[in-house]
C-alpha cells in the first residue's frame, strides 16, 4: 500500500515539475532578450492579468456564459449520440439509414455551421449551445456503436439460450459492455465542446472567452488573451478529468 501511494504521489508531482520547468525557461526567455509585453507577456504578467480577471471578476461572466454553453451543448449532444448509437447498434435498418447521415453531419466544419445557427438562434447563449451539441453527436454515437457491437458473442448466446427478450440482453450485456467506449467518446466529446463553443465566439458573440480574446487582441491586451486562454484550458481539464474520475468509479472492471 505505502509503495503505491508513493508511486501515485510520484506520479502527481511530475506534471508540476514540468510545469514549473516551462514557466522558468519562459520568464528566462523574456528576459534575457527583452520581449515587449505586447508581444509575449511573462509569467508574472499573465499571473497579474489572472488575478484581475479571477479575483477581480473581469473573467466571471464570460468564464459563465462559456462554461454554460459548452456543458449544456455537450449534455445535450452526448445525450442524442448515446441514444441513437444504441439504436443503430441494435438495428441493421436504422444503421442504414442513420449512419451515413451522422457521419456526413461530423464532415461538416463548424466555421461552415455557425452563420447558419445564428441566423436561426441568434448571437445569444442558443446558438452556441446548438453548435456544441451538434459536434458532440458524432464521438458517443460511434462510441455507443462500437460498444454494442463488440459484446462478447457466447455471453449473448447464453442469454438467448435462457430466453432472455432483446431489452433484457440489451441492459445486461450490450450496454455494460458499451459503458468503456462511451467513457472514451465523452472524453472527446467535452474537449471538443470548448473548442467549438470558442469557434462559435469568435464568429459572432458579445460574450464569452473566445470573444474576450477576439476582442483583447484587438486592444494588444495580450497577458488578458493569454489568462482566457488559461482559463480555457483549466476548464476543459477539468472536465476531461471529472470524465476520467468517473469512469474509474463506474467502469471499475475495466480499470
Amino acid at each position: 500500500m505505502t509503495g503505491g501511494r508513493v508511486q501515485e504521489s510520484a506520479h502527481g508531482l511530475l506534471p508540476m515539475i514540468g510545469l514549473a520547468l516551462v514557466l522558468l525557461a519562459w520568464a528566462a526567455a523574456t528576459s534575457r532578450w527583452n520581449i515587449p509585453a505586447s508581444v509575449l507577456p511573462g509569467p508574472r504578467d499573465v499571473g497579474l492579468a489572472l488575478y484581475r480577471g479571477w479575483i477581480g471578476g473581469e473573467l466571471h461572466s464570460h468564464i459563465g456564459f462559456t462554461l454554460t454553453a459548452s456543458l449544456t451543448g455537450a449534455a445535450i449532444g452526448c445525450g442524442i449520440g448515446f441514444l441513437l448509437g444504441i439504436v443503430v447498434g441494435e438495428s441493421i435498418s436504422a444503421n442504414r439509414f442513420l449512419y451515413p447521415v451522422v457521419a456526413g453531419l461530423q464532415a461538416m466544419p463548424v466555421i461552415a455551421l455557425a452563420p447558419l445557427l445564428m441566423v436561426w438562434w441568434g448571437l445569444g447563449i442558443e446558438s452556441k449551445i446548438a453548435i456544441v451539441a451538434i459536434n458532440c453527436v458524432t464521438p458517443l454515437f460511434i462510441s455507443t456503436v462500437a460498444g454494442i457491437r463488440s459484446a462478447n458473442p457466447a455471453l449473448l448466446d447464453l442469454y438467448r439460450v435462457y430466453g432472455a427478450n432483446r431489452f433484457r440482453t440489451l441492459l445486461h450485456v450490450k450496454l455494460p459492455n458499451a459503458l468503456d467506449y462511451v467513457f472514451g467518446g465523452l472524453q472527446i466529446a467535452v474537449v471538443l465542446s470548448y473548442i467549438n463553443c470558442v469557434v462559435a465566439e469568435f464568429i459572432a458573440s458579445q460574450r464569452g472567452l473566445g470573444y474576450l480574446i477576439k476582442a483583447y487582441s484587438g486592444q494588444l491586451e495580450v497577458s488578458m488573451m493569454f489568462a482566457a486562454i488559461v482559463s480555457l484550458a483549466l476548464m476543459g481539464g477539468l472536465a476531461e478529468g471529472g470524465v476520467r474520475w468517473l469512469r474509474r468509479r463506474i467502469v471499475h472492471w475495466s480499470a
